[in-house]
């Protein structure tokens, strides 16, 4: 829902805290990869979102996800990114 909200409306630091503070079962995706993942297939992310994604791709090892989201233009570009 938050992901598909009109105009942005729900993508916002508070929405992510929230699916950061939610625990992840073994063996599944976070919910907040999830929430990710249902934005990247609809947009790109912003400055923020980019950053948040970035972090736990990068501790998984999985630099070559960011090249690619990089390469689609699905993340904002940032000093810090």
């Amino acid at each position: 829902v938050a992901a598909m909200a009109p105009r942005g409306i729900l993508r916002t630091p508070q929405t992510i805290q929230r699916f950061q503070q939610v625990p992840t079962q073994p063996g599944q995706t976070s919910p907040l990869l999830q929430y990710f993942g249902i934005l990247l297939d609809q947009a790109q992310l912003n400055k923020f979102e980019s950053l948040e994604l970035c972090r736990p791709v990068l501790l998984q090892g999985r630099k070559q996800l960011l090249e690619k989201w990089l390469k689609e233009e699905k993340l904002e570009c940032s000093e810090e990114l």
